[in-house]
Parts: C-alpha cells; sequence; structure tokens
C-alpha cells in the first residue's frame, strides 16, 4: 500500500512516495489487523502525510512466534555472517538516504542537516556493531 503525497515548499513542491505502510513479519510485508488508524502528520505543516491501520494482539503474537522461531538461525550465524548482515544493512540506509532523509524531515520536522546527521548516525550503528 503506496500513498502519494503532495506538499508544497516555498523552494519547489515536494511529493515523496511514501513506503509501504504494513508490518515486515517473519520475511513478509503483512497488513496490520488492527482496526485503530494513526494518522502521521508533518509537524512543520500540520498536515496528514497518511493513515495507517495500527497493528493488533495477533500481530504481535505472529511477530513473536516467528522471531522465536528465527532464533535458532541466527544464533548458530557466525560472527562474520551476522557481521556482512548488519553491514549490507548500513549499505543498504546509505543506498536511500536522500528518500529516507526527506521522509524523515517530513515526519519530525527537522531541517535537512539535522536529518542528514541522523541517517549517518544511524548508517555508522549498523558498521560498527
Amino acid at each position: 500500500m503506496s500513498h502519494s503525497v503532495r506538499i508544497t515548499r516555498a523552494d519547489k513542491p515536494f511529493a515523496p512516495q511514501m513506503p509501504r505502510a504494513s508490518h515486515f513479519i517473519n520475511g513478509s510485508h503483512v497488513e496490520p489487523t488492527g482496526s485503530v488508524t494513526f494518522e502521521v502528520v508533518d509537524p512543520a505543516r500540520g498536515r496528514t502525510l497518511l493513515s495507517i491501520r495500527l497493528g493488533g494482539a495477533q500481530d504481535v503474537n505472529d511477530a513473536a512466534v516467528a522471531a522465536r522461531s528465527a532464533l535458532p538461525t541466527w544464533s548458530s550465524k557466525t560472527p562474520q555472517e551476522r557481521s556482512e548482515l548488519l553491514l549490507a544493512i548500513a549499505d543498504s540506509i546509505a543506498n536511500d538516504k536522500e528518500r529516507l532523509g526527506e521522509l524523515e524531515a517530513l515526519n519530525c520536522g527537522k531541517p535537512r542537516s539535522v536529518v542528514e546527521d541522523d541517517i549517518d548516525s544511524a548508517i555508522d550503528t549498523f558498521r560498527f556493531m
């Protein structure tokens, strides 16, 4: 489920492609089972960016079951294998840094310069771990 949002900035129109609003459980995107929705608001302009359906008890249970079943595989990985996976996450964030920065600036109302530092810190954290 993707949403397109058009917000006009003083310098240019901005229309980011909103990420899929779903849960990622057991290696797959799944639609939330809850009935409550949550409005994601651009705090700088007070505009709703998108509405997402929140997860319910079944989603929490499914995630816990998936985590328990993944533990033996994850815990049997060597430190090098774990490191390679975490480095791949860091690379993925770095490769999508521009789009993630735009979305985070909208979500938090932070200036881009601050958001860039936040994203760089997340990348560094995954690389450090």
